[in-house]
């Protein structure tokens, strides 16, 4: 009976030590040795933006094999802002089956997420700078402002001139989280990582093993073992 019970429960308790799902950040920062950083509007969509792109969504999961709907990206992606005007940092969260899965995909968007918002970037500033240029011309400002707008130029400028990075080269390297109990279980099977059962339904197979080896044991046992009237 004992034994019965572990064969019913057995999937519902392996199916609650495993995670729904692990996460992994990878950090994006800013270029501190280029100044005209500090003069985009927005930094954080231009990070975030890449997510919804269709040709990032597409090369993510061409990189990464068991991420096969670039669609879902933004479902397993997401990104967020910290740290204070002079430190800011940008936060690839990415949700995986596994912590290497998560860490995959958390290495793989930030890369494309990184190379996506530097080509942004090299619209914006063009853009920037002929605004500054038109201001400039106005003539309308105080001595103060001018000399503000004129380092602006020359900064914006020097960007452009000299191709110079919004973003650092590499992302930093993403998090790893430590494996859950019964997912190292699981894993420690042969050939490739089960899916994650539903609980409801784990504790139905449970409970139909059960009571199948339970009925083929009173099958299968001698006549003379069973009481009288079974």
């Amino acid at each position: 009976m004992v034994g019965m019970l572990l064969l019913a429960l057995g999937p519902l308790v392996v199916t609650l030590l495993r995670a729904e799902d692990y996460s992994s950040t990878a950090t994006i920062s800013l270029n501190k040795a280029n100044p005209s950083v500090a003069y985009f509007p927005d930094l954080r969509s231009l990070v975030a933006g890449p997510v919804d792109v269709t040709d990032v969504q597409r090369g993510v999961a061409r990189e990464v094999d068991w991420f096969d709907t670039p669609k879902d990206l933004p479902d397993y992606v997401s990104v967020s802002e910290r740290g204070t005007a002079e430190r800011r940092q940008f936060l690839v969260v990415a949700r995986g089956p596994s912590p290497e899965d998560a860490a995959e995909l958390a290495r793989v968007s930030s890369r494309r997420i990184v190379g996506a918002a530097e080509t942004g970037a090299a619209f914006t500033q063009p853009l920037q700078l002929k605004l500054i240029v038109a201001a400039l011309r106005g003539g309308d400002q105080t001595a103060e402002e001018r000399a503000q707008l004129q380092q602006r130029r020359r900064e914006v400028s020097a960007s452009i001139s000299g191709d110079k990075r919004i973003f650092a080269t590499q992302p930093l390297a993403p998090s790893l989280e430590s494996e859950r109990v019964g997912d190292r279980l699981l894993g420690a099977l042969p050939g490739d990582r089960p899916l994650r059962p539903n609980l409801l339904w784990a504790l139905v197979a449970g409970l139909v093993l059960a009571g199948v080896l339970l009925l083929c044991v009173s099958v299968l046992s001698p006549a003379d073992s069973r009481r009288p009237g079974e």
